[in-house]
């Protein structure tokens, strides 16, 4: 039977005619009025369990606070609005970081979210000439981004657990009701809620153990879920808590923000606002030899070497012959051929030193000589496709779905900012503590 279907007889039938064989008979003597307002409550809720699971892998489950801020002024936004005051710097290995309501959120919730979003950062800035390290402004514009993650998981906790509460009261409620009905034979009321308790406890651990499992088959086996919480620093009880938490909070999240629908006309409206997401960039099909200046004695010898290569290829030489006889770093498989996200059409976002060599040389040509820190490069453009934008008719999918995106992101706006808005919230650390950008920073050199 399914969840749905499970909680909706336990509502109708309390666990006390399940087991005298009784159900029918009460399911059939069900006041209307107790389906409308008890009932289909909980069926509602049930029926947004199936795409709950899908948040089972996000931030980490609020650890409590071991330390407190360091002295200083909060920083506080609420119904009176932000203030403009900061905290002195903080150097505890865990602290509060802020405090939304009467809930502390400690640093090791904060933490996890940061590292993300500076490897993410990370992961963008392209190596070689073309990188760059990440400055103290963007890791304390990173932490801000975790802070204020925290504090919104941290506000949306809070109103799960009002969500769980009053869920919990209405199975609890309905079955006390169908208890009294029994006459001589109902049960004692602590005893009937205690089993009312029990079976929605039941009903929500059902649910987690399928979100676990389905999370599990989706990522890969056990083997990614135990990857992934060691990235995280989190234990498997922590993960299993978390998943359990985020149940009610995607249910009340779901409630709040309504169905997420888009009509033909806001699909084009968007595409009209946002015409340059739909362009189609310019793609090459590019082979390249790299020569490894680490190699050679000199800079000099190097380029020496570079030019001889080039001009083998200028004399008539098969450019991926040459390529896996003399190529360096990776530029020998494949023949140098370039490949990104397994196509071996690329864009100068892929690659934006080579293509910019590309747009200087003609297709079936030879680039001259360029380099970066560590390689000379020679380029062969065997193709290209210029780029195009496309009529609204050729991606009118894309443009619903990223408009349905749109009104999401507002309507999640909106919810945050009325929940930031009754809700007292103090920053206690804005900044990041010394000792940790000067380890980011250490790590880059």
């Amino acid at each position: 039977m399914r969840y749905r279907d499970r909680l909706h007889a336990a509502v109708c039938c309390p666990a006390v005619a399940r087991e005298r064989g009784a159900v029918g008979h009460f399911c059939v003597t069900t006041t209307i009025e107790t389906v409308c307002f008890v009932a289909l409550p909980v069926f509602f809720f049930l029926t947004a369990l199936p795409a709950i699971h899908a948040a089972a892998a996000v931030l980490p489950v609020p650890a409590p606070p071991t330390g407190a801020a360091a002295g200083g002024e909060d920083a506080v936004s609420g119904p009176g609005g932000p203030a403009l005051r900061t905290v002195g710097p903080v150097l505890e290995a865990n602290f509060t970081v802020a405090r939304v309501g009467t809930v502390d959120v400690p640093a090791s919730e904060v933490l996890p979210v940061f590292r993300d979003i500076v490897a993410q950062e990370a992961a963008r800035r392209h190596p070689g000439a073309a990188g760059r390290k990440a400055t103290e402004a963007e890791i304390a514009r990173a932490w801000r981004q975790a802070v204020d993650q925290a504090v919104e998981d941290a506000l949306l906790l809070m109103e799960a657990e009002k969500v769980r509460d009053r869920i919990r009261e209405m199975v609890v409620g309905a079955a006390l009701a169908r208890n009294a009905m029994f006459g001589d034979e109902a049960q004692a009321p602590e005893i009937a809620r205690e089993q009312a308790e029990r079976y929605f406890e039941r009903l929500v651990d059902d649910e987690v153990r399928r979100a676990i499992r389905e999370y599990t088959e989706d990522a890969g086996g056990e083997a990614a879920v135990r990857g992934m919480l060691e990235r995280r620093r989190m234990t498997r009880s922590e993960w299993e808590r978390k998943v359990r938490r985020d149940i009610f909070v995607a249910y009340f999240v779901a409630h709040e923000m309504g169905p997420a629908t888009e009509s033909p006309r806001e699909s084009r409206a968007f595409y009209e606002r946002h015409p340059e997401l739909f362009d189609i960039p310019e793609r090459w099909r590019l082979r390249r030899i790299a020569v490894d200046k680490s190699k050679y004695p000199s800079p000099e010898v190097a380029m020496h070497a570079a030019r001889m290569i080039r001009e083998r290829l200028l004399a008539g030489a098969d450019f991926a012959e040459v390529a896996a006889a003399v190529g360096d770093g990776g530029s020998a498989e494949n023949g140098g051929l370039l490949s990104g996200d397994g196509s071996a059409d690329v864009t100068a976002e892929d690659f934006p030193l080579h293509a910019k060599a590309a747009a200087m040389t003609e297709v079936g040509g030879i680039s001259d000589i360029y380099e970066d820190e560590k390689f000379l490069y020679i380029l062969k453009v065997e193709g290209r496709k210029p780029g195009r934008r496309p009529p609204f008719e050729e991606v009118e999918w894309r443009a619903a779905a990223l408009a349905r995106a749109e009104a999401m992101r507002r309507r999640r706006a909106e919810l945050f900012e009325k929940l930031r808005g009754r809700t007292l919230i103090k920053i206690l650390c804005p900044d990041p503590p010394p000792h940790i950008v000067a380890a980011i920073l250490e790590r880059q050199d």
